[in-house]
């Protein structure tokens, strides 16, 4: 059982403190006069345990785990640098079957206030299970944090350039971005690793520093790495599909850039719904493992990259103002299309990425749609010719 007293003041003031003044020196000053004197606390509370009354003061008592205590016990607690303070703690079960502990004493700070175990064997019994599950939960957070870190580890060694994975340039400003290609070679310089990328599969026979002939990428950029996203770990094992991956990938990256920031913001609303935490929007995150989903899905009906081709993630013909499609419903309306399929997966093969091609797949896109909403075209009026001076 555990008790817990509060004493309030309720002194009353019967002459107000006057202060003194610089022409007396401040001699004439005079203290407050109360209608009680001040008592310690501890005087306090005893006179309220033995029933004696307690003038100017009031005293109240809060009695908890009455059968249900089950620890009282001390531990040191730092009160800034070197200073420490002796904490006496209970523990007990609440009325609503909860475990609280709350503070009993202070280093002595709270004369009166007791604490001692009197839980019967089925509530020992009940705290020990208690603690078993609280230690489970704990292992359980705790694994599951090891196995976010470790998920986080293999995704930053699967993005890792490194020689034989297909990349993407991300950023920088001498080599544009969104070229693509094979790194083939990689460096440490001055300022930072460097890659070299074979942005095509032409090669050619070149003599190498070991005086071997070797087949040497023809069309090569050097970027540094930290400009550059993995998007394959390996290239595929098909030439043809390899082909299509050198045309198709800076199309497809958008749109696996685009899946996973909408991810990242489903999370984080999720997390605001139910008042936790979650990390903000990372718009520079490793795009390997969306990528390389997307690529699976897409090469597995060449149409899909046809349709990822002629529209950029923003650019899905959408019903109306409010309502957008999602890439696999316009993917889906584009399937049912025997014919116009077969000749989209044909263009895309032939892909040369200028906008005559971009024009003739929406065209073929939007004919399998049948609704596509455009937005209203705004009349510009037209200038009054100014007067003649």
């Amino acid at each position: 059982m555990i008790h817990l007293y509060t004493v309030t003041s309720i002194r009353q003031t019967v002459e107000p403190y006057f202060p003194g003044t610089a022409a007396a020196r401040y001699a004439d000053s005079r203290p407050a006069v109360y209608d009680h004197p001040c008592r310690a606390r501890a005087e306090v509370v005893a006179d309220f345990i033995a029933g004696r009354p307690t003038p100017g003061d009031a005293v109240t008592v809060e009695v908890l785990g009455e059968g249900t205590t089950v620890v009282v016990a001390g531990r040191s607690e730092s009160r800034g640098w070197d200073d420490h303070d002796w904490c006496t703690y209970a523990t007990f079960r609440a009325p609503d079957g909860a475990w609280r502990e709350v503070l009993v004493a202070v280093d002595g700070q709270h004369p009166g206030n007791t604490a001692a175990v009197d839980a019967s064997p089925e509530v020992f019994a009940a705290y020990e299970a208690h603690l078993e599950a609280e230690r489970a939960r704990v292992r359980a957070e705790e694994e599951a944090r090891r196995a976010v870190e470790r998920a986080e580890l293999e995704l930053r060694e699967r993005a890792a350039v490194d020689r034989g994975r297909f990349v993407v340039v991300a950023k920088g400003r001498k080599v544009p971005v969104g070229i693509v290609g094979r790194v083939f070679y990689t460096t440490e310089g001055t300022f930072g690793d460097r890659a070299g990328v074979a942005t095509s599969t032409r090669t050619e026979q070149r003599m190498s520093a070991r005086g071997r002939m070797v087949d040497a990428a023809v069309d090569v950029v050097w970027v540094a790495a930290s400009n550059l996203d993995v998007l394959l770990e390996d290239l595929p094992a098909s030439p043809a599909e390899v082909e299509l991956l050198y045309r198709c990938a800076a199309a497809v990256c958008e749109h696996a850039r685009a899946r996973q920031l909408a991810a990242q913001r489903a999370a984080l609303a999720a997390a605001d719904a139910a008042g936790e935490y979650a990390p903000p929007l990372d718009t520079n995150a490793p795009v390997v493992d969306a990528f390389t989903a997307l690529w699976r899905w897409a090469v597995a009906c060449p149409e899909r990259l046809a349709v990822m081709l002629a529209y950029r993630p923003e650019e899905l013909p959408r019903l109306d103002a409010d309502t957008p499609r999602t890439l696999e419903e316009v993917c889906e309306a584009v399937e049912t299309a025997y014919d116009v399929a077969v000749k989209l997966a044909r263009r895309a093969a032939e892909w040369d990425g200028g906008a005559e091609a971009r024009t003739a797949l929406r065209v073929d896109v939007e004919g399998c749609l049948g609704v596509v909403y455009a937005p209203p075209v705004k009349a510009r009026r037209a200038r009054k010719a100014k007067a003649a001076a």
